[in-house]
């Protein structure tokens, strides 16, 4: 197998970013996978943000997931398969007070994957983008179900669950069925 391959890089700078994923393709091959996981929730007040604050703040806990995201998409659309895994943390559930600019971060971190995941084109290459969550308990339905569906039916009218719940268990057919 490959050694492991460690390659310093400041997510805040996109191209650096990039130029990264791309010296690890070269040195590992094609990429398969995406794992998108750095962050920073420095405590402040809500009162003490300015407006860099916020923007470094969105830099390090949001901007780079796109586009990593958006540059994983460009390597592994030419061979029609890979997957994108975006980790959130859960306190854009629970709005705790101190961290507003790496709450909204994480809400956007979920948005985005919802996103990506729902777009035509990733379907079709058989990329998934989701939220790896961990679950609060044993009956939590992200403990039984993806965590992306389970945020789908969530998000629907309450009369539109049972046809939304058969249309996404088509498109899982389908992307089963393309991925062979």
């Amino acid at each position: 197998g490959n050694r492991p391959l460690f390659l310093p890089c400041d997510v805040t700078d996109t191209a650096a970013l990039q130029a990264a994923m791309a010296r690890a393709a070269a040195a590992h091959g094609p990429l398969d996978v995406l794992v998108a996981n750095a962050a920073n929730d420095t405590r402040i007040k809500a009162d003490d943000v300015t407006e860099a604050w916020w923007d470094d703040s969105q830099a390090v806990n949001l901007r780079h997931y796109f586009f990593a995201a958006q540059t994983a998409a460009a390597m592994m659309r030419p061979r029609g398969k890979g997957s994108i895994i975006m980790f959130s943390s859960i306190t854009w559930m629970m709005g705790l007070p101190g961290i507003a600019p790496y709450v909204s971060a994480n809400a956007g971190i979920v948005g985005m994957a919802r996103a990506l995941g729902e777009t035509a084109p990733l379907l079709m290459i058989g990329m998934r983008a989701f939220i790896a969550s961990p679950p609060s308990g044993v009956t939590d339905p992200a403990t039984a179900l993806p965590v992306q569906i389970f945020l789908w039916s969530d998000e629907i009218d309450r009369a539109f669950v049972e046809k939304t719940s058969a249309a996404i268990i088509v498109l899982l057919v389908f992307m089963l069925l393309m991925n062979g």
